[in-house]
């Protein structure tokens, strides 16, 4: 678990691992908390939090690109 002020580094992986873009985290209000480019299929993002982020949903989007169709997915912080 993080508190307030820790930084999160979040790493999304992405298959297949060609693929080329960036991956967005937005929280459930739909605020970006971070943007990455996508490199050998993964992307990493370091978030610092201003308030308790325990029991809220975070969602990863890949924006899709000419080859590979968007994709996004959600996950609890615990």
């Amino acid at each position: 678990p993080s508190t307030v002020g820790q930084t999160v580094t979040f790493s999304v992986f992405v298959s297949p691992s060609h693929a080329t873009g960036s991956v967005t985290i937005r929280d459930g209000m739909n605020a970006t908390l971070c943007s990455a480019i996508i490199s050998n299929g993964t992307a990493t993002c370091d978030v610092t939090f201003s308030t308790p982020m325990i029991g809220k949903v975070l969602t990863a989007s890949y924006a899709g690109s000419t080859f590979h169709a968007p994709s996004s997915n959600m996950v609890a912080m615990t």
